[in-house]
Order: structure tokens, then C-alpha cells, then sequence
């Protein structure tokens, strides 16, 4: 295998978690996202207004009852974070196909690129197959502590709360 080659072969790799952190990136902000939206939910739903006997509730949506002037605020920004949510969602599910595609296609020739690198002789080292290594050293070892800190996101498209609908069922 060629010297340039072997360049080639390290810089797909390379391009390749890069795009893997974009998708982390996505992962993390869609968690950030779904905090928000959990908290901001779980305040709105201690200030419906439950209608004795009959299992339906009001919802004060314009802040005229002393105390629910955020109402609206939280509201609307529920709403956008929502939309944001489902957007990166989109976002993330397009990006896994070509990630698991990319990284089985690349796979192969990473391993056959190493084995060549190996057996370079010392004189054929120079400061872009090091700078390269070290990229991808660097990216390995981070893209495996990001993986592991980023759990628990649903992937479920989320609904903005049904405030308007005054009077639904609980």
C-alpha cells in the first residue's frame, strides 16, 4: 500500500468520527431538549385547574389567575423546543444509516491501512501520518467517553402539550 494511500485511508477515517460527533452533538442537545421540556411539563401540570367530579381541567393559557402570568411564556416556549426537538430528532435518525454504512465500509481498509503503517520503515514517518495518528487516537478514545455519557434519550417525536384543548380528559 502506498504511502499517499495510506493518508487517504486515515483521513476517511478520520471524516468519519467527525461525523460520528455530529451525531453525539445531535444526542446532547436532543438530552438538553428533553430536560427542559420534562421540567417545564411537570410545572404546567401542577397548575391545571381540575374541575370537581367530572375528570376534566382548565388551563389559566393567558395568565389572568393571580400567580399564572408565566403560563403563556412557558407555553410558547414549549412549543418551540418541541419543534427543535423533533427537528434534531429527524437529523439524528438520517445520520445513522450513513454512519453505519460509512463505518463498515471504511472498517476494512483501516485495518489494512495500519498493518501498513507498521511496516513503513522509519524514514517514511513524517508530521502528517503523525498528526493523523494523533487525531485519531484523540477521537477513539473521546468518541468512547461521549458514547458512554450520553444515555437515556426516548427517540420518540414529542407532542407539544395540549393546553388549548380547555376541558380534555385527564
Amino acid at each position: 500500500m502506498e504511502y499517499e494511500q495510506i493518508l487517504a485511508i486515515l483521513d476517511e477515517w478520520i471524516a468519519t468520527y467527525e461525523q460520528e460527533f455530529d451525531y453525539l452533538w445531535v444526542q446532547g442537545r436532543m438530552k438538553v431538549l428533553d430536560k427542559s421540556i420534562k421540567d417545564r411539563r411537570v410545572k404546567l401540570d401542577k397548575t391545571f385547574i381540575k374541575i370537581p367530579f367530572t375528570g376534566k381541567r382548565l388551563f389559566d393559557d393567558i395568565g389572568v389567575l393571580p400567580g399564572h402570568k408565566w403560563i403563556p411564556t412557558a407555553l410558547m416556549e414549549d412549543a418551540k423546543e418541541v419543534t427543535k426537538y423533533n427537528r434534531l430528532l429527524k437529523e439524528a435518525q438520517a445520520l445513522i444509516p450513513d454512519i453505519i454504512k460509512t463505518r463498515e465500509a471504511i472498517m476494512p481498509e483501516a485495518d489494512q491501512a495500519l498493518k501498513a503503517i507498521a511496516n513503513l520503515p522509519k524514514e517514511q514517518y513524517d508530521r502528517r501520518l503523525g498528526d493523523r495518528l494523533v487525531k485519531l487516537t484523540s477521537y477513539m478514545n473521546s468518541a468512547d467517553e461521549q458514547f458512554k455519557a450520553i444515555q437515556g434519550i426516548t427517540n420518540q417525536p414529542k407532542k407539544r402539550s395540549s393546553w388549548w384543548k380547555v376541558g380534555a380528559k385527564r
